[in-house]
């Protein structure tokens, strides 16, 4: 996935996420793979940077 269409990926999740009181940990797990693949965007960009 390029970065474009994972920033827009990301983004549509973030619309969609809200709690769920029959699943609450849900919330956090998709909180927390959000969180992670925004960090693994940050980091793959930065050494893109550095090569480039």
């Amino acid at each position: 996935m390029t970065g474009p269409d994972t920033l827009h990926s990301l983004a549509t999740r973030i619309a969609r996420l809200s709690p769920d009181r029959r699943d609450p940990e849900r919330w956090h797990l998709e909180k927390d793979d959000i969180a992670h693949t925004l960090r693994r965007l940050a980091r793959d960009l930065e050494r893109t940077k550095a090569n480039g």
